[in-house]
């Protein structure tokens, strides 16, 4: 099939999609609660959707060398960590798409949550990014990372707020998905409780 011509030059003349990204941080303690909005609708794309949003609950070590997420797309509730290099420049490794599927959790619960993910990030990063950090480097972050945990519970609320904002709501979250056939967007079999 032939295009004509001058729709041919409409797809050469056509510019990027303009995308107005908005990026909002509230500091807790030693956390930050980042939330990005980014708008396409000025410029549709049939296959991508309009609007997408995403909340992240972030933790960098004072060296800003490891980040911790925890990240919610309205959708799952899942964490990631990356490690750069000492300058900064690039990422070494990481988790950059997540890992196990989360549900939030009550206040009480949050301290022992935390220590959880100290725990699997420490995991994660000896068996990630192997050879990246040396013993001591490596348990001078997990220390850090420890430090942090009474800042958990407030940066949580701070997280459900902004999801309900954001979302609608923040107790329902897939936990598990199903891959059917090859192309096909994975259907989610399991839900948290939706929240009262």
């Amino acid at each position: 099939m032939k295009l004509p011509l001058a729709f041919i030059g409409l797809l050469l003349c056509a510019g990027p999609a303009s995308a107005k990204l908005t990026v909002t941080t509230v500091p807790v303690g030693k956390l930050a609660v980042v939330t990005e909005v980014d708008d396409i609708s000025d410029t549709p794309i049939m296959h991508a959707p309009l609007v997408t949003k995403k909340i992240r609950l972030e933790w960098r070590s004072a060296d800003r060398r490891v980040r911790f997420s925890l990240d919610d797309d309205g959708q799952d509730l899942f964490t990631t960590f990356d490690l750069s290099k000492p300058d900064l420049s690039d990422t070494v490794c990481g988790r950059l798409t997540g890992g196990t599927l989360l549900t939030y959790q009550s206040n009480a619960a949050s301290t022992e949550r935390w220590m959880q993910f100290g725990t699997g990030l420490r995991a994660d990063i000896i068996e990630i990014c192997r050879g990246s950090l040396n013993t001591s480097q490596l348990e001078s972050y997990v220390s850090e990372f420890a430090i942090a945990r009474s800042d958990f519970a407030p940066a949580l609320e701070v997280m459900k707020a902004s999801a309900k904002e954001q979302f609608g709501g923040w107790g329902r979250r897939c936990l598990n998905y199903k891959f059917s056939k090859k192309f096909q967007r994975p259907l989610c079999t399991r839900y948290s409780a939706k929240e009262e």
